[in-house]
């Protein structure tokens, strides 16, 4: 079922974090860092929203955090100086993390011949960053990131005659999850361990890693 949907696919949307590299858990140790200080209970609230709403931007996540559980109003400066401690505590991490077993070989083999298009709450300079020390930013034929928001990128990909029915997005978060179901393209779950109870009532297609679609292709 798996290997059927991608196959079919002709455009392949794909989140990054949890998805190409297993990074999840330092962009949350990364919030961790930078919220401990402020006592057990606010940093409680702040892994609960951030576990919710993974592939939500940290540009969007930080004034809410400081505004509804700290109780600071952030200036713009505020929130750009959050952000770059962020990307300081985070950038070489990922680069280091661990691939998803299989993933890599998927993406430089292109063996459906798809178009793949990266879609990441990560700021989008970042990104390219990244992408570019890891030697796949050819991958991807369009990379959306930060300050665009998942959904809006999809908007954008639908709008330029990109047909929903060709489409498959490959997510781990309930955030890729509504952004695809928000325009009925077809979702494939990477399941984790992080992951598995925030998609309880989840009943589509799940695959844990990429190594058994590179051995049948």
């Amino acid at each position: 079922m798996t290997l059927e949907l991608l196959s079919k696919a002709s455009v392949v949307f794909w989140d990054f974090d949890g998805v190409i590299k297993e990074s999840t858990s330092i962009k949350s140790l990364a919030y961790e860092q930078m919220f401990s200080e402020y006592g057990s209970k606010i940093l409680e609230q702040v892994m609960e929203h951030h576990n919710k709403n993974g592939g939500v931007s940290r540009d969007l996540k930080f004034p809410f955090y400081f505004n509804e559980f700290v109780g600071i109003k952030l200036s713009s400066q505020d929130i750009e100086d959050r952000c770059n401690e962020y990307s300081r505590l985070v950038v070489q991490k990922v680069i280091d993390a661990p691939w998803v077993p299989g993933v890599l070989d998927y993406l430089k083999s292109k063996t459906y011949h798809q178009r793949f298009v990266l879609i990441t709450g990560t700021p989008y300079l970042e990104i390219i960053e990244i992408l570019t020390s890891l030697n796949i930013l050819d991958c991807f034929q369009t990379i959306y990131g930060s300050p665009t928001s998942k959904i809006k990128a999809l908007e954008q990909e639908i709008q330029s005659d990109t047909e929903v029915k060709d489409c498959l997005f490959i997510g781990d978060s309930p955030t890729d999850y509504e952004s695809a179901n928000a325009y009925d393209i077809p979702f494939l779950l990477r399941e984790t361990d992080e992951n598995k109870k925030l998609f309880l009532n989840y009943s589509g297609p799940r695959l844990h890693d990429f190594r058994k679609l590179n051995e049948t292709t």
